[in-house]
């Protein structure tokens, strides 16, 4: 998984919730569409619509759309668009609205009527895909989160950092068009599906007018599978191209650098938050750096030598050592002078509950993390 991924997975956020319902909706659909017995078919799309619907339950209809747009493309790709029979859509109707209505129902109760459910339908849905110029109330609503069409296409390789750097390679073996049939991705149904997952979950959330690096949570998933793929026929061929062998030799000379710099990195974080640095936790950034340093240099001897099964095994263990060190060194350092609870313990000491607190200019973390 990419450093977002990773990220957004060690905090308490629905973000996380999504991605796996919409998962175990594409990979319902797949088990679903192989299914050759009637009664198996029905199963695997019932538990599709049943994901779908918790999807929804986590963070509205784009738990829906995402895999509903993956879902759709790929059969009119395939040119299987009679699938859809099969799927027995009006049954999926069904489990949507017995799941829901309850939810539904207690929303206009407790809302007085319509209020809540304008609140669900137009400020957190149909506003958020007007553009601000468009929309009276989504720029005060959605503060922040303004970006061009672009936006992902600039920050999504930022978020699937440090497998961003085989992207290149990895899309031109996806598409490449000469290929012997027994090595073409393209006749891989299950890489048909993860392609159509990723460019229409890009475009559908690249049409909203608000973007956060962290909407791209459902949209890693078939672009580590589509990594994974490239990175299989890496070692079925055990053979590597001009081009791959370029990438490959930046994403190992990216872990040199990321060693050579970890140390540096964090005497920086300690002067500019004011940290106090433990000697143990000084002396375990330069352990692991060295770790990482010589596993890094490893894995290009192993290029060069063409053996791309210890390749990956250093490069993999290189990534999992510097994921563990931000988790467990680096983020509780730089925590100490990030996090908000100090701060609020400070203002909860000094302002009564009872009485109003004001702030100038907060952003949306900050109005939502101090009450909390």
């Amino acid at each position: 998984t990419g450093n977002e991924y990773y990220r957004v997975a060690h905090w308490v956020l629905v973000d996380s919730t999504l991605t796996f319902f919409v998962s175990a909706a594409v990979a319902s659909f797949a088990a679903a569409y192989v299914a050759e017995r009637g009664r198996r078919k029905f199963l695997w799309y019932s538990a599709f619509y049943v994901a779908c619907t918790l999807a929804f339950y986590t963070k509205g209809f784009i738990g829906v759309i995402i895999p509903g747009l993956a879902v759709l493309s790929f059969l009119t790709f395939s040119g299987n668009l009679k699938e859809l029979v099969k799927m027995r859509l009006w049954f999926g109707a069904i489990v949507f609205g017995l799941m829901t209505l309850p939810w539904f129902y207690a929303l206009w109760q407790q809302g007085n009527g319509a209020e809540f459910l304008k609140i669900v339908f137009i400020q957190n849905h149909l506003q958020r895909f007007i553009p601000a110029g468009l929309a009276g109330e989504v720029a005060a609503f959605t503060s922040g989160h303004h970006h061009p069409f672009y936006y992902y296409v600039i920050e999504f390789p930022n978020g699937f950092l440090p497998w961003s750097i085989l992207l290149i390679p990895t899309f031109l073996h996806i598409f490449a068009k000469s290929r012997s049939a027994a090595d073409d991705a393209m006749s891989n149904k299950g890489t048909i599906l993860a392609i159509c997952w990723f460019l229409t979950g890009i475009v559908f959330l690249s049409i909203a007018s608000t973007k956060r690096m962290l909407y791209l949570m459902p949209i890693f998933a078939p672009a580590s599978i589509l990594t994974a793929v490239y990175i299989e026929s890496l070692l079925v061929r055990r053979a590597v191209n001009t081009i791959g062998r370029i990438f490959l030799s930046l994403f190992s000379g990216i872990l040199v650098l990321t060693s050579v710099s970890m140390i540096a990195a964090y005497f920086y974080f300690e002067r500019l938050y004011l940290i106090r640095i433990a000697g143990f936790s000084l002396v375990t950034t330069i352990l692991t750096a060295l770790v990482i340093l010589c596993l890094s240099i490893t894995s290009i001897r192993y290029l060069w030598q063409l053996d791309l099964k210890r390749y990956w095994i250093s490069i993999n263990l290189s990534v999992v050592i510097v994921l563990l060190f931000a988790s467990v060194v680096a983020f509780p350092l730089i925590d100490q002078a990030k996090s908000f609870v100090p701060f609020c313990r400070e203002i909860s000491s000094r302002v009564p509950a009872e009485d109003p607190l004001y702030s100038y200019q907060p952003d949306e973390t900050f109005r939502g993390a101090v009450p909390f």
